[in-house]
Formats: structure tokens, C-alpha cells, sequence
């Protein structure tokens, strides 16, 4: 009776049992507790980063990190609408924060599915282009919300300014908490992808 009674209570306990033993044997593995159960549709919506990279692109041209065409009606009818592509895999990493997110082609992006875009490529790109990204942003007040995911890279990144100095902190505090991350997801079996090479998988 007991047991039927506080069903909730002790499956609760358990699984946060199981979050912590599983966790203490995983120190570096991210967001665990939500391996654990099943995703929803709204773990994965991306409506705030499409929002966020619109309002960027009405202000500044961006252009596809992987193939580096710019986004519009032409580059559409060739490589698909524009989609929002998470550099290291959501399935990784469980979370939608901007600073891990950046607009692609959808042909593109279907094509690098869940894997990590070869570093040696891409990275120095994709940080530049989060840069500009989030000098663009910060005068934009309808996305200082969004911007506030920017604080997991640095808690002083709102008092970069427009400068070189400015550039390569924000540059060197991307690949401070990317690198690690991307290599932990190479380690557990997530495949390395570049464009030039997609036609082969």
C-alpha cells in the first residue's frame, strides 16, 4: 500500500539516485540527466535561435560555414532554406545555446547530421562568425534575452568591446569551452564530417 501510495515520490528518488552514481563515473560527459529519459519536441525547437539569426541577418550578410555561400533566394533554390545547425551535435550536448548554434543550408545540414564538423576547418570560422554574430546582437533589444546563453563561454563577455583585443578574447573564450566538448563527443564515437568529403559517407 505504501509503495502504490508514493509511486512518484520513490521513482523521483531513484532516478536521482541514478543521476548521481552515474554522473560521479562521468564527470565529463554534459546534461546526463536528460540521456536518461526521452526527448520532446521541445527540447529540440529552435524558434529563439531563428529568431536570433534572422534579427542578425537583417543587419550584416551571413553565410554558410561549410560551403561559404551567402544566404539568399539564389543560394536557396540551390542548397534549401536556411536551418540552424548545432556545431557540436544536440544529441551531445542537449541543449540549444546560441553560442553552439549557427545558421546552414539544410541540405547541408541534413548531410553533416549528427556529427562534429572537422575542426581543423571549421572552428576558426565558426567563432569569427559568432563574433560578428554577437557585435550585431548586443544592439538589438529583442535578443538581449537570448544573448544572456553567451555567459556559459564568459561571464565578462558583455564588456568586450568593438576592438582586437576584444576579438580574441571572445575568440579564445569560444574555443575554451568548444574544445573540450568536442573532444570528449570525438572520444565517445561522434564521426568527424567536412563537406568535400559527405559524398563519400
Amino acid at each position: 500500500m505504501y509503495i502504490r501510495k508514493n509511486a512518484a515520490v520513490i521513482e523521483g528518488w531513484l532516478n536521482y539516485k541514478l543521476v548521481e552514481y552515474i554522473q560521479k563515473r562521468n564527470p565529463n560527459v554534459p546534461a546526463i540527466p536528460f540521456k536518461l529519459f526521452p526527448p520532446t519536441d521541445k527540447d529540440r525547437n529552435l524558434t529563439e535561435a531563428t529568431k536570433f539569426w534572422n534579427a542578425v541577418h537583417t543587419q550584416m550578410p551571413l553565410y554558410d560555414l561549410y560551403n561559404g555561400k551567402e544566404f539568399n533566394d539564389d543560394n536557396y533554390k540551390l542548397y534549401g532554406q536556411m536551418s540552424i545547425d548545432h556545431f557540436i551535435p544536440w544529441s551531445f550536448v542537449l541543449h540549444n545555446e546560441i553560442w553552439n548554434l549557427y545558421p546552414s543550408f539544410k541540405n547541408i545540414n541534413s548531410g553533416k547530421n549528427d556529427r562534429l564538423p572537422d575542426k581543423r576547418r571549421y572552428l576558426n570560422e565558426f567563432c569569427e562568425a559568432q563574433f560578428k554574430g554577437f557585435m550585431i546582437a548586443r544592439k538589438i533589444n529583442s535578443l538581449k534575452k537570448a544573448m544572456e546563453e553567451y555567459l556559459t563561454v564568459s561571464r565578462d563577455i558583455f564588456e568586450l568591446e568593438e576592438s582586437d583585443r576584444s576579438h580574441d578574447a571572445f575568440v579564445k573564450s569560444m574555443k575554451q569551452t568548444i574544445e573540450p566538448l568536442y573532444q570528449i563527443a570525438n572520444n565517445q564515437g561522434y564521426g568527424v564530417w567536412w563537406l568535400e568529403n559527405s559524398k563519400q559517407d
